[in-house]
């Protein structure tokens, strides 16, 4: 009987595999499975990533001396900094902030 697999399981295939800069050829000989089914996988879990992108994000303007806050992303582009605090950002609203802030450098 073969193996089902969750789009948990897949998304969590293809972080490792972006992590560790694997080929879908070097992942398909790790894991047994066909190159064609992991391309396929991999479109299923871009699908979803994108379906699953929050719309929006909360933004707060303050002034410059503030509290020391514990943050675990600080992100200078220009004048502005944006700080992304280390107690729980969601995976797909970081990965939003940053593809955005890329597209506009």
């Amino acid at each position: 009987m073969a193996t089902r697999y969750t789009l948990e399981d897949m998304a969590l295939l293809f972080a490792e595999r972006d992590r560790d800069g694997t080929s879908i050829t070097e992942l398909s000989r790790l894991t047994g499975i066909d190159r064609k089914t992991l391309r396929r996988w991999e479109d299923v879990v871009a699908r979803s990533r994108k379906k699953h992108q929050p719309a929006f994000a909360e933004v707060v303007i303050a002034p410059d001396a503030q509290e020391p806050r514990d943050v675990g992303l600080r992100v200078q582009v220009g004048t502005a900094t944006i700080e992304i605090p280390s107690d729980g950002v969601e995976r797909p609203l970081l990965e939003l902030v940053v593809s955005v802030l890329a597209s506009q450098c």
